[in-house]
């Protein structure tokens, strides 16, 4: 009896205290598009098909909209890019090998004539600096760093071969996937500033099935990913996981009952999801404190 009383007294001990945080749908409006990026403090959506970009306020109300002309040369993708420091936004046209790039103030104002590259830049900081997907000599992905002026300066392996981009933030970060297996996908957030790129991981989920879409940063070091694992016949399931900056270190997670298609953050915590042709915006509740046993660290000594 003395021995059960021991044990349970030790099991009792080892509950520790964690932290949650839940998000709350608080409005949504369609939209005509199928990429969505945010400077922080707007949003821009552009359809890829058409070339029209709609910039929207944060509560989604519709500031402006222009179309971008098309680029017949590398018509395989064009994306919404980043943004200069007055902000600007860059719109990237490209395809495995190279690309070209246009400028446009937010009223749809032409900034800049298009620019060619012999690069296929996906992102763009707001020093100018490029970034674009490329291989080393062993097959694996690279960041490419390429200057303002267009000179590669700088390539940092991001390891698996099918490593990708997921999203480009408001804060000068990238967010990439770097799958160690399909089970078991690692995130990391890689720092706009040059040829000296780092990479870290921004948390690694548990084993799981949850496959990562796309992703952005959360402002606070951390990210934020949109994932989805297959149910069978076609169907999926999908949800938002924010990590902050360590390994396992998930800090919330939820469901979107109908769907996801890209996800974009504001400067002041929301999360943002393109999804059937809308914007849901998602606020972060209170973070709560929950309690969980950790039977993992039981340590019993008998007498």
């Amino acid at each position: 009896m003395r021995r059960a009383l021991v044990i349970l007294a030790l099991v009792i001990g080892t509950a520790r205290a964690a932290h949650s945080q839940s998000y709350t749908l608080t409005t949504s409006w369609p939209v005509d598009g199928n990429l969505l990026v945010s400077d922080g403090a707007s949003l821009y959506v552009l359809n890829s098909t058409s070339g029209l970009v709609t910039h929207f306020d944060l509560s989604g109300a519709t500031t402006g909209s222009f179309s971008v002309a098309p680029d017949p040369d590398h018509a395989r993708s064009t994306n919404l890019a980043g943004f200069d420091p007055t902000g600007n936004v860059y719109v990237a046209h490209f395809d495995n090998v190279s690309g070209s790039l246009d400028l446009y103030a937010p009223n749809g104002a032409s900034v800049a004539p298009r620019r060619a590259l012999a690069w296929p830049v996906e992102a763009v900081d707001h020093e100018g600096l490029m970034y674009a997907i490329g291989r080393d000599d062993y097959g694996d992905r690279q960041l490419i760093t390429i200057s303002a002026a267009g000179d590669e300066i700088g390539a940092s392996t991001i390891g698996h071969p099918y490593a990708f981009i997921l999203g480009v933030s408001w804060d000068d970060r990238l967010c990439l996937s770097n799958e160690e297996s399909a089970g078991c996908p690692r995130y990391q957030v890689w720092v706009a500033n040059g040829p000296g790129v780092t990479g870290r991981d921004c948390g690694q989920g548990e084993p799981t099935d949850y496959i990562p879409m796309f992703g952005t940063s959360d402002g606070q070091g951390g990210s934020f990913v949109l994932a989805r694992r297959g149910l069978g016949n076609y169907s999926y399931a999908y949800s938002v996981d924010r990590y902050g900056s360590g390994v396992n270190a998930r800090l919330a997670r939820f469901d979107l009952p109908q769907g996801g298609e890209m996800i974009a953050s504001d400067s002041q915590g929301a999360v943002y999801v393109l999804v059937q042709g809308a914007v849901q915006k998602w606020v972060p509740s209170a973070v709560t404190p929950t309690v969980r046993s950790t039977w993992g660290s039981l340590k019993a000594r008998w007498r």
